[in-house]
């Protein structure tokens, strides 16, 4: 009986659980260290995340500022901030780790295919990632703080002032000014606040004064609608949509995936463009929040992006692929390799 030319490849169950345990706790530990890392920058990376919602609030003319209605909320979004940025940058090592337990079970064609997807795969969570902060977001949010900022105003009454009363004037800058005396108010332009210098009493008698506290005072417009948005709330906004569109932006592997196993062809793709205009709005509909805006900002790049696709699997068609710029043939009969 001829001898099965795999047989020497085959590994115990208990060495697959090893080796999986293995890298299981590689994963882990590569995770571990940026989640840490996250959790020293985590203000630092808090402010970078906020920044579109604070742009979107200067732009209305609207104080910078955010919220929290429980002690543990400000300490919770701090930990969300550190866990996300563990699962963002340690994804791609946890799927190196995932490609290095099985890749010892695949043929030479097939790890072929996993060296275009797990690339492109990655590649395309960046750019779905970078899209959500630097356009989705913000032009979300101009449009709802716009929106909420015009909804219901008041205009108040105006009339002559009293005789004898002298209105004060306090400076308006666009910063506040280096060590202001005790007492000086003046109004900070870029954050929409009036200012006061309050002086501190020393710690302990005798020592000196210590610099003046710097507070505020919030001002607002005439809109009767008050926009301090909740941290918590604003940061699960961020995530739901952070996740949305890197698994949308994954189309273009989809595409490839299906093309490539031979169940729909490309010439198909092309032909029935009408029904997959109709699935990405519905897709849109289901997944994002339900506003017209953010389907089109989720429906329009999902349309691009599979078009993206369908370019990718005419110029890379399964075949090319697999030959791998050889000659098809003695790479699909190599066996899986130790």
């Amino acid at each position: 009986m001829p001898r099965d030319p795999f047989e020497h490849t085959a590994m115990p169950l208990g060495d697959h659980l090893d080796e999986l345990r293995r890298r299981v706790m590689l994963g882990l530990f590569g995770v571990v260290p940026v989640f840490i890392a996250g959790l020293v920058f985590g203000k630092t990376i808090l402010i970078f995340v906020t920044q579109p919602l604070r742009d979107a609030l200067a732009r209305e003319g609207l104080p910078q500022a955010m919220q929290t209605t429980g002690p543990l909320e400000g300490f919770m979004a701090y930990l969300k901030i550190a866990l996300l940025l563990a699962l963002i940058i340690g994804a791609p090592w946890i799927i190196y780790q995932a490609w290095k337990f099985v890749a010892p079970g695949l043929y030479n064609k097939e790890k072929r295919f996993i060296n275009v997807l797990a690339p492109l795969s990655v590649a395309m969570s960046i750019t779905g990632l970078a899209f959500v902060y630097y356009v989705a977001i913000p032009m979300m949010l101009l449009f709802f703080v716009h929106f909420n900022a015009t909804l219901i105003n008041r205009h108040p009454a105006t009339a002559p002032a009293p005789a004898g009363v002298t209105l004060p004037a306090f400076p308006t800058l666009d910063a506040d000014p280096v060590d202001p005396q005790p007492g000086t108010v003046w109004i900070n332009r870029a954050l929409q606040e009036m200012r006061v210098a309050v002086p501190q009493p020393p710690p302990k008698e005798g020592d000196p004064a210590p610099p003046p506290k710097v507070l505020g005072m919030r001002l607002t417009g005439d809109s009767l609608v008050s926009q301090e948005y909740r941290i918590s709330e604003y940061l699960s906004l961020v995530v739901l949509f952070a996740g949305i569109f890197a698994l949308t932006f994954q189309a273009p592997v989809v595409v490839l995936l299906v093309g490539w196993s031979g169940l729909v062809k490309v010439e198909t793709m092309r032909r029935q463009r009408r029904y997959v205009i109709f699935g990405i709005a519905v897709i849109s509909a289901i997944v994002t929040p339900p506003d017209a805006l953010s389907m089109f900002l989720l429906g329009i790049p999902l349309y691009l992006l599979f078009e993206f696709g369908v370019l990718l699997l005419t110029v890379f068609p399964a075949s090319r692929v697999a030959r791998g710029g050889g000659v098809l043939g003695k790479a699909d009969q190599d066996p899986p390799p130790d």
